[in-house]
């Protein structure tokens, strides 16, 4: 994708004075792995840094693996205490039984995909959205239903309100696009899919953990935890919102789906678990999720809002910068209309990178663009030094 493919391109020139953004950190750099002095780490909507935290948390698994029946008993104790602190964090109803842990955002997008499809319809979606969403339907069977797709940009929502019809099964968006960095108004969207009889299924990866999600928009959520909820590989996560959409179907069930088995008479005899646990086919990746409960219980003394707050103020700092350069962006100068990502057009994304890299700036790069990526363990100097070598290197 190029950056005349984009219709979001902000080249507002901003010659007022600078907004203010943190001079510190919310949590020490010292306490992530490979986070040296000189180095400016903004790559976490890509691949977020580890917490030591994480890796100690890793080691308490090793020793629960290797401790038998007892053992066994604490890595599921700590899966059901990850999941009820995921369910904390993100403002999550019920996630004791609403939450299952998949092991990707892939994984969760196939198993709600044929969720929905076992009523055949239309899948609207924005035209720019990352792979796993659109791959989970067109992976179904071709009688199960279509995909629409309607331009992405400014006045998405309104778009995708006109394209929903008396066939639309379900409106698939992400909160905060992987691409432009532009967050949805997820508000209009759930009313029309709520007047429309459709599911609003919400990819939530590039803002859990660092903006807040409207919980109540949402009929179904997915999302990976390596990005802003500092987690590893290996651990995404799908939630159902079972008042809305009655009970998740249990399309591809495992061992750990069955409250009860037996073969008998020549046939089989089973039924799920009850909740979202039964979606849970076999083995969760248990080192992952102790990983992610560390990493939430560290972040548990910092509310939401607060981290939000300080990765927006970041962002707005840079899109000013930039701006004030006459560099274009991609991404919406606005904090409610962004998340914490800013996107900014680059034919040579890869090669700029490399060249960042080289000056300890750490950015994606990808899709004819370089995205800059703010969290908790950035702060301002991280901006102005990132301001001061884009407006050097780019072409």
């Amino acid at each position: 994708m190029s950056a005349e493919d984009i219709t979001t391109t902000d080249t507002t020139t901003d010659t007022g004075a600078l907004p203010d953004a943190p001079t510190a950190p919310l949590l020490p750099r010292s306490e992530f792995v490979g986070l040296p002095d000189g180095v400016s780490h903004l790559y976490a909507g890509g691949e977020a840094p580890v917490l030591r935290a994480a890796l100690e948390a890793l080691a308490d698994y090793a020793a629960d693996k290797s401790g038998g029946g007892p053992g066994r008993r604490r890595m599921e104790e700590r899966v059901e205490a990850a999941r009820a602190a995921l369910g904390r964090r993100l403002g999550l109803p019920h996630a004791e039984r609403r939450l299952a842990f998949t092991a990707s955002v892939s994984h969760a997008m196939d198993l709600a995909a044929r969720a929905l499809m076992t009523t055949p319809g239309e899948i609207v979606m924005l035209d720019d959205e990352f792979p796993s969403l659109p791959l989970a339907f067109a992976g179904q069977p071709a009688e199960a239903g279509v995909l629409r797709f309607v331009p992405a940009g400014e006045g998405a929502e309104q778009r995708l309100i006109a394209a929903i019809g008396p066939r639309t099964r379900a409106v698939c968006v992400s909160h905060v696009s992987f691409l432009t960095g532009r967050r949805l108004d997820l508000a209009p969207l759930a009313a029309a899919c709520r007047a429309a009889g459709a599911a609003l299924l919400v990819d939530v990866s590039h803002a859990a953990g660092v903006v807040e999600i409207p919980v109540e928009c949402c009929d179904i959520l997915v999302a990976c935890t390596h990005k802003f909820l500092l987690g590893l590989h290996g651990a995404g996560f799908l939630y159902w919102n079972e008042e809305r959409l009655g009970r998740c179907p249990v399309v591809a069930p495992g061992w750990n789906s069955a409250a009860r088995y037996r073969v008998a008479d020549g046939g089989l005899d089973w039924a799920p678990r009850d909740g979202m646990a039964a979606i849970e086919a076999g083995n969760p990746n248990f080192g992952s999720l102790y990983a992610l409960k560390a990493a939430l219980d560290r972040v548990d003394a910092l509310p939401l809002r607060t981290v939000e707050t300080h990765a927006l103020a970041l962002a707005g700092r840079l899109k000013a910068l930039l701006a004030a350069r006459g560099i274009p962006l991609w991404t919406p100068r606005t904090a409610g209309h962004a998340g914490s990502s800013v996107a900014i057009p680059c034919a040579e994304a890869g090669a700029v990178a490399a060249r960042l890299a080289e000056e300890g700036l750490l950015v994606a790069a990808s899709d004819g663009r370089l995205r800059l990526s703010f969290h908790l363990h950035t702060a301002r100097d991280d901006v102005d030094r990132a301001a001061a070598a884009l407006a050097t290197v780019l072409p």
